[in-house]
């Protein structure tokens, strides 16, 4: 399956059981939410109403063993596995809480959970906001009844907001239905299957459809497949303006075939076409309101110093994926305004608070100016308040950047003339990067004309990933004006002797005023290699408890003694050793984790590392219970 495209593939029988849940929407279980936290199993949160809620589990539980197996250091996809079951089955679980002296055990019924992708609300002047985060086989029933509860008391939706964003997609028939709600007529998508293009149109039926409300679409690089073909039918049938960024760029369908060991076969079979005969394979939809949200973050006590404008432009989408399908028909249509505004970061519950969104309480704004409930007035509204956001965002702009001691001020840049007025160079010490080590890199920007330039930034691409994506600000440089900016870079451990080009690209918040390339060479370091061996003690030599023959048996607590030798040519940076339960047995580790070496003697700086030196052997030792 390789040899073809990115999403033809073999699930293993626990990957499709897997699948197979994500898709119905529903699965037996406890109702947690889940974590690893320094190895240890962690309750996030109960869900309300659910099994784990009854029982009264809290957050910060310690899951310590899942019936008889321990969790220490157990992957998150085996908790789950686990976890699950069937509706009205029990499953034992013994929990640690702050404040208990030992754990106790938790007997719990297995209950139905519903997965919940559709939600929404009324927000402000009735207008309705629904996120779909996946299309699972009861998306559209779940959407009519949040549009039904939202209308329960005779308001009439003057708005809606459909937020797709970073929904990955899921199945087409969903998707059709949900396109089908808005659309009172013409076709809704059109798939060509198998050598044969073999070509079926789905139209839209006029029953039960809201048509008289206007609506914007969210999307960005996130949204693929299913929410595409949405998106793509209520921007090609004139119901729907999009904003945000192009999206993934998803337009084949797979079909999944069963296997008699339970794996499936998902097999790419056929592409879909937007209305028009669109394909959006590899090139996504292009919003109508392209929406660049930019971080700037000064240092903190908290945060190192963070600047990034084009960081949604580094998305992979399926144009970047190898063996990707190519397109074989024009997407039509252009992105005709955009907004690039001030990221904020939020934490917890405002992360999904809509109210707190500034995407969907820019598209609410749109909709409350809006005076029809098709494409065209939407697209009216726009034009008529983009003027005064995008100043408003740009003042943000560059009084965020004034924290940070950069004049962000806006000019005229002579883009004609940039590659002649403007030289840009890259600086290291030895002109190596060295692998493991930090090194510090120097930008420089000269200006040798006698024109400013405005908002300038650097941007490097590299197939090296300390390199790739890395971004400089320097905004005006003045005539005759050097300018310098530092970044720290670390080559990962084990980087191999290579030399890798550089792209160094001049640009403003618009365009790419011009690039240069330069070659940067890269040294390997000497990497460590490990032998270990394992002793049981059991009550010999005063370790552990037990008869001392040397095998773990109910009842004993053993030590586990583990002897590392570094018998590779470099240091070991900050080893451990960590112990599994893979038995399935009830065996309980005390510890999980444990650190192995010394703290490096020259060290006197406030951080400082544990190493194994070439040659050394460590001794560290964990407890198993059984």
């Amino acid at each position: 399956l390789s040899a073809l495209d990115p999403h033809s593939i073999l699930l293993p029988p626990v990957e499709a059981a897997e699948m197979e849940v994500d898709n119905q929407g529903e699965f037996g279980g406890l109702g947690i939410e889940i974590s690893l936290q320094e190895g240890r199993l962690t309750v996030k949160q109960p869900i309300e109403g659910t099994p784990a809620w009854d029982a009264g589990l809290k957050s910060e539980d310690q899951i310590l063993r899942i019936e008889k197996t321990s969790t220490i250091n157990m992957d998150l996809d085996e908790a789950v596995s686990l976890l699950r079951g069937k509706v009205g089955e029990p499953v034992t679980i013994w929990v640690m809480r702050s404040g208990w002296s030992a754990a106790k055990p938790f007997t719990i019924v297995r209950g139905r959970i519903k997965i919940d992708p559709v939600k929404g609300e009324l927000l402000d002047d009735d207008i309705g906001y629904i996120k779909i985060q996946s299309f699972h086989q009861n998306v559209a029933n779940d959407m009519e009844q949040l549009l039904e509860n939202m209308q329960r008391n005779k308001t009439e939706l003057k708005g809606l907001v459909l937020d797709l964003r970073n929904n990955p997609g899921g199945y087409l028939n969903q998707a059709i239905k949900v396109s089908d709600k808005f659309i009172r007529n013409g076709v809704l998508v059109a798939t060509v299957e198998g050598a044969s293009r073999e070509r079926e149109e789905t139209h839209a039926r006029s029953s039960n459809t809201m048509s008289k409300i206007p609506i914007v679409v969210l999307v960005n690089g996130n949204s693929a497949s299913a929410s595409e073909i949405v998106a793509g039918a209520l921007r090609n049938q004139s119901r729907a303006v999009i904003i945000g960024e192009r999206s993934f760029g998803k337009g084949s369908v797979q079909h999944l075939y069963g296997n008699p060991d339970e794996s499936r076969l998902k097999l790419t079979v056929a592409q879909y076409l937007t209305p028009g005969d669109q394909s959006i394979q590899s090139v996504g939809i292009p919003p109508d309101v392209l929406l660049q949200p930019s971080v700037i973050r000064p240092e903190s006590s908290d945060d190192d110093e963070m600047v990034s404008l084009y960081w949604r432009e580094w998305v992979t989408r399926e144009g970047d994926l190898d063996r990707h399908l190519n397109n074989e028909s024009t997407l039509t249509g252009d992105t005709k305004y955009a907004v690039r505004y001030l990221f904020e970061e939020l934490e917890g519950k405002d992360r999904t608070d809509p109210k707190k969104d500034w995407e969907v309480q820019f598209a609410k704004q749109v909709l409350q100016n809006t005076n029809g409930s098709d494409r065209a007035s939407v697209m009216l509204s726009v034009g008529r308040m983009i003027d005064g956001i995008q100043r408003s965002e740009g003042d943000k702009l560059q009084e965020a950047f004034s924290k940070i001691n950069i004049d962000w001020s806006e000019g005229v840049n002579h883009y004609e003339k940039a590659e002649e007025d403007l030289s840009v160079s890259l600086t290291f010490d030895d002109d190596i990067l060295v692998a493991g080590k930090e090194e510090t890199i120097t930008i420089e920007l000269e200006n040798v004309s006698d024109r400013s330039y405005h908002q300038l930034s650097v941007v490097m691409l590299s197939d090296n990933p300390s390199l790739n994506h890395r971004e400089a600000y320097f905004g005006v440089v003045s005539p005759q004006q050097n300018s310098a900016q530092t970044l720290v870079v670390t080559l990962p451990q084990g980087y191999g002797a290579t030399e890798q080009e550089v792209t160094l690209q001049v640009r403003d918040p618009n365009k790419v005023l011009f690039e240069t390339k330069r070659l940067v060479q890269h040294k390997p370091n000497l990497l460590p290699t490990f032998d270990w061996e394992v002793t049981v003690f059991d009550g010999q030599d005063g370790k552990g408890r037990g008869n001392g023959n040397g095998q773990l048996e109910v009842g004993e607590q053993v030590v586990l003694e583990v002897a590392v030798t570094n018998s590779g040519q470099g240091v070991a940076l900050e080893p451990y050793v960590r112990l599994k339960n893979r038995s399935r047995r009830a065996l309980d580790l005390v510890e999980g984790t444990i650190e192995l070496g010394s703290l490096d003697e020259q060290c006197s700086g406030s951080v400082c590392y544990k190493e194994l030196q070439s040659g050394d052997t460590a001794k560290v030792s964990g407890s198993v219970k059984d």
